[in-house]
């Protein structure tokens, strides 16, 4: 899409939709099926596991692993590791009950 940077040995897998003005550093990997909202930026060593959703305007945090199946609400800061089939929110983000 219009205006998605993608840094140096970044991996985008099959399927993977990556929507406006996101940016994907390097060293970072977006698994299959994955959808980024717009405005996403993944710092360096991210890797995204297959079937995430990444809401618009979040940030993620160099060096971390979001688990499969996660999901990460709209605007959210995340600055520490998700575990598979979680939904995190918020500054930083959290994962909600």
């Amino acid at each position: 899409m219009e205006g998605v940077v993608v840094k140096a040995s970044a991996v985008i897998e099959d399927n993977a939709v990556i929507l406006p003005n996101s940016v994907v550093h390097h060293d970072s990997v977006i698994g299959k099926n994955t959808l980024m909202g717009a405005g996403v930026l993944i710092a360096g060593h991210v890797h995204v596991g297959r079937n995430c959703y990444i809401g618009s305007g979040s940030r993620i945090k160099d060096h971390l692993t979001i688990g499969a199946e996660s999901l990460i609400g709209m605007g959210s800061n995340v600055v520490k590791n998700v575990e598979e089939r979680t939904t995190v929110i918020g500054n930083p983000a959290k994962p909600i009950a």
